[in-house]
Formats: C-alpha cells, sequence, structure tokens
C-alpha cells in the first residue's frame, strides 16, 4: 500500500489539467496522499468514507485503543479530515461519529453506496442454477450468508442458530465465503455432524443475483460494536434479489432503522440467538410475509438507492467544488 501511495503522489504531481481531486479510504493512507497533492496543487479534494478507521481495527480485534497503531491512524484520519474540503459518507451513523471528532457539519455529504438493479434482479428458483449446481432440493427453505468469513461476521452465531434449527428438516443454511471463517464453519460442521448447514465457495460477483436469490432468508451478520464503524454494502444486493433479511447486527444502529423502515426483513441484536432463531420460524411459518418483505426490499432500493439518484449527488457536490 505504501509503494502504491508513493507511485501515487509521484504520478499525481505530473499532472496539471486537473481540477479537484477525489480519493477513497481504503486503504486508508490513500486519503493522506490526496491531501498532500491537494496542498501541492492548491484544488479542492473530495474523499469517500467507506470504513470508520482506525475504529474498525479495533471491533475487529485488529488492534485496541491504546495501540501505536490506532495512535497513528487517528493522526491520520484527523489530517484528512482537516484537507478535505467535502467529505461523502455512506450512513448517517457515519456523518455523527465525524461530527463528533470535531468535523464541521457543513464539510460533510451522505450519500449511500448504490445498487444496480437493472444487474441485480431476483432469479425464480426454477432459472435459478445454483440449486442443480450444488444438488440443492428446490422444496426446501433456505436460510443463506454470503461474503466476507472473518472475526467480524460472527459466525459463531449463525451455526448456533443452525443448530437450535436442526429439527427442522426442512430448514437449510447456505454459507457462501472464503478463509478462515469457512474453514471453520467446514471443521465444526463436520466434527459436530451439522446437516443442515452447507458450505460452499464463495461465488464470482457476476452470480450475486443468483446467490442471493437462493435463500428465503439472507442473514446480515457482523459482531457487537461493527454498527457503529459499518453499514454492510451487501444488504442492497439482497434487497435488490427480493429477498427478505434477517439480521445479527447491532440493533441500535442504522442498519436496523433501515430495515425497519423499508419493512424488508427482522432486526435483531448481534448475537442474540434465539431471537434470530423466533425471526426465521416466524418467516418460515408466513411464507407470505416472507415474500412480502423481499418485494418490499426491491422496492426500497429501486426507489431510494438506484445508480441514478446515488452517482446524482455525486455529481452535484463535485460540481459545487469546481
Amino acid at each position: 500500500y505504501l509503494l502504491l501511495n508513493v507511485r501515487q503522489f509521484i504520478e499525481a504531481k505530473k499532472i496539471t489539467d486537473v481540477d479537484l481531486i477525489l480519493t477513497g479510504s481504503t486503504p486508508p493512507t490513500q486519503g493522506v496522499v490526496g491531501a498532500l497533492v491537494r496542498k501541492q496543487k492548491k484544488i479542492p479534494m473530495v474523499y469517500i468514507l467507506q470504513d470508520m478507521f482506525p475504529e474498525s481495527l479495533v471491533t475487529t480485534g485488529l488492534t485496541h485503543s491504546n495501540s501505536f497503531v490506532y495512535k497513528i491512524g487517528t493522526k491520520m484520519e484527523q489530517y484528512v479530515y482537516r484537507n478535505a474540503d467535502k467529505i461523502i459518507v455512506i450512513c448517517e451513523a457515519f456523518k455523527k461519529s465525524l461530527i463528533y471528532k470535531g468535523v464541521s457539519p457543513d464539510k460533510i455529504e451522505v450519500v449511500y453506496n448504490w445498487i444496480d438493479t437493472n444487474k441485480i434482479i431476483p432469479v425464480s428458483r426454477d432459472k435459478n442454477i445454483l440449486f442443480k449446481e450444488f444438488n440443492l432440493n428446490i422444496q426446501d427453505f433456505y436460510v443463506t450468508y454470503a461474503g466476507n468469513m472473518g472475526n467480524a461476521q460472527d459466525l459463531e452465531t449463525i451455526i448456533s442458530v443452525a443448530k437450535e434449527l436442526k429439527n427442522y428438516q426442512d430448514i437449510k443454511f447456505v454459507l457462501f465465503g472464503s478463509g478462515k471463517g469457512k474453514e471453520y464453519c467446514e471443521a465444526i460442521v463436520k466434527s459436530e455432524n451439522i446437516i443442515n448447514v452447507i458450505v460452499l465457495p464463495l461465488q464470482s460477483q457476476d452470480r450475486i443475483s443468483e446467490v442471493y436469490s437462493l435463500g428465503n432468508i439472507s442473514l446480515v451478520s457482523c459482531k457487537k460494536g461493527m454498527g457503529k464503524t459499518a453499514l454492510p454494502s451487501k444488504t442492497w444486493s439482497i434487497m435488490a434479489s427480493e429477498t427478505a433479511i434477517v439480521t445479527n447486527f447491532d440493533i441500535d444502529s442504522e442498519l436496523t432503522e433501515i430495515i425497519k423502515k423499508s419493512k424488508s426483513g427482522i432486526a435483531n441484536d448481534s448475537g442474540d440467538v434465539c431471537s434470530i432463531k423466533k425471526s426465521i420460524l416466524k418467516l418460515y411459518y408466513n411464507r407470505e410475509l416472507c415474500n412480502e418483505m423481499g418485494m418490499n426490499g426491491r422496492n426500497f432500493v429501486i426507489n431510494n438507492l438506484n445508480t441514478e439518484i446515488c452517482t446524482g449527488e455525486y455529481i452535484r457536490v463535485l460540481n459545487n467544488l469546481i
């Protein structure tokens, strides 16, 4: 990352015909490069904040708030915030956090990550090739999770919920992922003979519609405390696929507010196995409600988070600075 940043700074200095700098927060050092270029060229900079760094390092267990890494990260973010002319954040929770840190509200714009509802669409079971590919019974009730399987995703709670529902022979949990989390799930499923959990490889981007359409329910899962530093963008893909959502996420988060506002699923607090189990069973016994929540989710993203609306907000912010 640092070598990349050095190269970026060198190349940016050579460019003369430029009116504005647009930089992101991944990796976190990227914003520092943008700020340095801004000072050198004396042109405005827009910083796109997708991740609350360095807090995200603490919530994922990678470091602690008294560590050297955290202190350096804090200095970096303060430098970037000071030098950015506008900061685009992906949710209201991030805006509140920045204001708490002393950033002027006038500097902050909230623009949710958008979803292309023409590309991510509902796929009916009879046309979903994943059922045949992985030999899945089309008649069963599926609870899916897809995405990163790391320390932050709280896979332990998902497995615990599956074990609680083991007597429901037609409820199956399908987990798409990769890495150590996938290995953990595979190992515990094998050692404890958990027959209602199926662990599969993470699928390519062009299969998102099939992946999220596979489940009657799709899970959005993170460990306690992540709600302050994250708003999983996979939520929009699930909604666009017309699948009901059940969360294992901070109950006092913006995600919970969105789920309730859109009526697209049922929100549960992180780690609350009993509540998540009840939510799944509620939709299992009321398929009409389950389908209705899926349709509500797709309508919500079409009307609020489509490409045209959100990119239009970006263009407005950029035009106001040029």
